[in-house]
């Protein structure tokens, strides 16, 4: 009986200390306590869209960011030949060959070679491209410069 008892005291000390006992009482005096809980959708999907949709859309959107790589784009500059260079009274034009055969017509300004390299000058002998490749030791992108020459010198 007194184990009973002890117990008995023991809970009630240990409800009043979690507050469980004052809870009761504002009850009973018709205060009522309500905890409200905030949904932040911040950085979460909707879950009532389909996943699918969504990656459609982000499929959507990478196509658009994402250039068409012209043919010369598609190889190195050391496998691309230069054949000829034309001036036509206001500027030069060259022709260049794929190593797959195919010919194509240059002008200053487009985009030739895997590494993003752009012709930045045509000359009457030589079309120079200059090319953004990052630096081993620092990591930051440095300028290179590569020239076709029309003619191979001999050696």
């Amino acid at each position: 009986m007194k184990r009973v008892v002890l117990l008995f005291v023991c809970l009630v000390f240990v409800l009043q200390g979690a507050g469980w006992a004052e809870q009761e009482g504002q009850a009973s005096k018709g205060i009522v306590a309500k905890e409200v809980i905030k949904y932040d959708p911040a950085g979460r999907r909707d879950p009532f869209l389909s996943i699918i949709a969504i990656t459609k859309q982000k499929i959507k959107k990478m196509a658009k960011k994402r250039r068409s790589l012209n043919p010369l784009e598609n190889y190195d500059l050391t496998d691309i030949k230069l054949l000829g260079i034309v001036y036509d009274g206001k500027q030069y034009y060259a022709s260049v060959l794929l190593p797959d055969g195919k010919g194509f017509t240059v002008k200053e300004g487009m985009r030739i070679g895997i590494n993003g390299g752009k012709i930045i000058k045509l000359l009457a002998d030589r079309m120079i491209v200059r090319e953004y490749l990052p630096d081993i030791k620092t990591g930051k992108l440095k300028p290179r410069d590569t020239i076709l020459k029309l003619h191979k010198e001999e050696e």
